[in-house]
């Protein structure tokens, strides 16, 4: 069966003491009070794929188009 909507995104997590599950990556936004990146993390993005260093997700109907890159960014600094 295939599925219609969105292709996959992929935003990059840090390797060396990051985030172990997509969990500690939202907990990650809300210690750092990035509220509307956080908010758009639990509303649009459906985990296909997570290991320290790599997300690969689905983005909801309506998500960021930048969603990806501004999460990827993030989690770089």
């Amino acid at each position: 069966m295939l599925r219609s909507g969105p292709a996959p995104e992929q935003a990059p997590a840090p390797e060396a003491g990051g985030p172990k599950k997509f969990e500690d990556v939202v907990a990650l936004l809300d210690q750092h009070r990035l509220v509307g990146l956080q908010s758009d993390v639990e509303r649009y993005v459906q985990i296909m794929e997570f290991a320290p260093g790599r997300i690969v997700f689905a983005p909801g109907n309506g998500a960021p188009a930048d969603l990806a890159a501004k999460l990827g960014r993030t989690l770089k600094d």
